[in-house]
């Protein structure tokens, strides 16, 4: 109990005695300052249940009537609840700390800010992932594979915090929030979309998510990221080659900022240039 208690304390005083919101309390929870300070990580150490025999993969698989032992027993530890969200965003990062990519180390000494930063990390990672175990399920949706790719991210030191919020999280204003942020120095944000086919319903899905961060005449950007960099990733479980778009604002982000993951060759593109693969 002490534990919770004591990380509690650090992060209500500030918000009583300086006037801050409770915003910015999870501000600072998330922030690599506070995720990398001595008190912090013995927090974490004291309270963190062990992950040797945890397989959390079972909460990514098509639901069915009755929950399968493996779900009913990461509810029982806490995990998830009865519909499969995560509970608690903090034991979800201890998880993909404790159990990501081990014995390797990626060759990217320093993180370029912004959009540059996120293309190191997705050129390192996309190629590694691994969607197999998922294929006996029905195949990988969205948020399985970018759980895949922030095991794979695990190695790469100069890293920092990454806050991962897909649908499933019950934590506040997770719709609101892209899927992915990479903290240090990239500080940018990745909206991630699955498509399964060539078709207008799926160009439109993937210029939507892109949509999101533009604002219209009049009106806010969905997603209020701040002063953040932000790009799309677009894994692409068909064709040979990136989706091509039709909305005219999309277009002109979509050779700057649009990652596509051709998963049928691990092959990552910027726009229409080919940058990583296997």
């Amino acid at each position: 109990v002490y534990p919770m208690m004591r990380l509690a304390e650090l992060l209500v005083q500030p918000v009583c005695q300086g006037s801050h919101t409770v915003n910015d309390a999870i501000t600072r929870l998330n922030s690599t300052t506070f995720r990398n300070a001595d008190e912090f990580l013995d927090l974490s150490a004291r309270i963190s249940p062990s992950f040797e025999d945890v397989d959390i993969r079972a909460i990514f698989y098509p639901q069915s009537h009755q929950p399968s032992p493996a779900v009913l027993e990461l509810k029982r530890r806490g995990f998830c609840d009865e519909n499969r969200k995560v509970l608690s965003m903090l034991l979800f990062d201890l998880y993909i700390n404790e159990t990501g990519t081990e014995g390797l180390v990626a060759p990217i000494a320093t993180l370029e800010p912004g959009v540059l930063g996120v293309q190191y990390l997705l050129c390192w990672g996309t190629p590694k992932m691994d969607w197999s175990p998922y294929e006996t399920h029905g195949g990988a949706i969205e948020d399985a594979l970018t759980f895949e790719l922030l095991q794979e991210l695990k190695c790469v030191k100069p890293l920092g915090a990454m806050l991962f919020n897909p649908k499933l999280v019950t934590a506040g204003a997770a719709s609101r929030r892209p899927d992915i942020y990479f903290d240090s120095t990239v500080h940018c944000y990745v909206e991630c979309v699955l498509t399964k086919a060539n078709t207008v319903t799926a160009r439109k899905d993937v210029e939507e998510h892109i949509l999101r961060f533009l604002a219209g005449r009049n009106q806010k950007a969905y997603y209020e990221i701040q002063d953040a960099d932000y790009a799309i990733l677009h894994y692409q479980n068909w064709g040979s080659s990136p989706m091509q778009l039709e909305d005219a604002c999309c277009i002109d982000c979509f050779n700057e900022r649009v990652f596509t993951l051709l998963m049928k060759t691990k092959e990552l593109y910027l726009g229409s240039t080919r940058i990583a693969g296997p």
